[in-house]
């Protein structure tokens, strides 16, 4: 067997088993069936098993303990920014919570970031976000790019805060914002909803390019709500 063959067989072991996980089919504290019962279950060597189970375990899904057998860890220990994790959520049908805590992060993080954008943005980083929202803007019926282009302007942003944190943050959810933003679209954003969306990056950008640091944030915080924010009630 070759080294890519055993790969891709361990992939689809990981797969299968991260499935069972993410679904909740195998909750927390469930000990997996033994390592030779999975060799039989996927017609696959021990070699490969070890390597699955190594790959669930990088993640943050499962403890392999001696003795005692693998056990699924406790969601809260996931590793939640995992675009595997995700992708396998979303094929189960599980990922609605995920994408509503993303949603509540991103409330509390993007417009501050954009807001310390339009503070700090150099003409060269605002030369990259005017390309992402021209981009995105020509991408609205193109479906593959449009996520691509999306999770570049959002990138960019945080790029030009110039906050080593938040730089470093929006790399770390790069592919998390691609997916997410995949998962919008496949579930019924039209081309329509997809231009209304690219338009309010463009009032985000004009923000940035006037240096109107509250613009920027109100701007984003929209964008991520995909629409205006909500009226706080009155006390």
């Amino acid at each position: 067997m070759t080294a890519s063959a055993s790969r891709s067989r361990q992939d689809v072991v990981a797969e299968s088993v991260g499935r069972d996980i993410v679904s909740g089919r195998r909750p927390s504290g469930e000990v997996l069936p033994r390592e030779d019962d999975l060799c039989t279950a996927h017609g696959v060597s021990r070699t490969t098993v070890r390597g699955a189970m190594a790959v669930l375990a990088g993640k943050g899904l499962i403890e392999i303990r001696r003795k005692t057998g693998t056990v699924v860890r406790p969601r809260p220990e996931w590793d939640v920014f995992d675009s595997d994790l995700w992708r396998w959520a979303h094929a189960e049908g599980s990922g609605e919570d995920l994408m509503a805590a993303l949603v509540e992060l991103r409330r509390v993080i993007e417009p501050e970031a954009a807001r310390l954008a339009a503070q700090r943005a150099t003409l060269a980083e605002l030369a990259d976000l005017e390309r992402a929202a021209r981009e995105l803007t020509a991408a609205v019926h193109d479906r593959a790019a449009y996520p691509e282009w999306d999770a570049a302007f959002h990138q960019a942003v945080f790029v030009a805060s110039h906050n080593p944190l938040l730089v470093r943050f929006g790399a770390l959810v790069g592919d998390v914002l691609r997916i997410a933003f995949a998962i919008q679209q496949d579930d019924g954003r039209s081309s329509v909803d997809l231009a209304t969306d690219a338009a309010r990056h463009v009032i985000v950008l004009d923000a940035l390019r006037d240096g109107d640091a509250e613009a920027a944030a109100a701007a984003m915080l929209e964008v991520v709500l995909d629409g205006p924010a909500p009226e706080e009630d009155s006390l």
